[in-house]
């Protein structure tokens, strides 16, 4: 984990069902850093018992797919890897502005603890 909030804070978001711990289990394997939903890497929810579309790395796709998002989940490219995918996999500016917010905190908190 990236140690960004306590133990007892994680373990009381899986106690009460806020975060899906089955999705955090999978983030911590290579290659599914970004996954975006456990559904869109089950091979019985999608034709011919494959992934979904956002599991394929932007380079890898064909011209004509390049813009395509997973109808359930919306996902544009949770695909890991450099390179993979869009850095806002949802597409929408709310994913951007709350991960900028975070990181402005990190840093602000970061030069606090400098100046002590």
């Amino acid at each position: 984990t990236h140690k960004r909030i306590s133990r007892s804070v994680y373990d009381y978001c899986i106690d009460t069902k806020i975060v899906d711990s089955s999705l955090i289990a999978k983030w911590k394997k290579p290659g599914y850093e970004r996954l975006c939903s456990t559904y869109v890497i089950n091979p019985s929810n999608y034709k011919f018992g494959t992934t979904s579309i956002c599991r394929v790395p932007l380079n890898d796709r064909s011209v004509e797919a390049k813009m395509a998002q997973d109808p359930t989940t919306g996902c544009r490219g949770c695909g890991s890897g450099k390179g993979a995918g869009p850095s806002n996999i949802f597409g929408n500016k709310y994913g951007q502005n709350l991960a900028a917010v975070q990181v402005a905190r990190e840093k602000r908190l970061e030069d606090l603890a400098k100046r002590k």
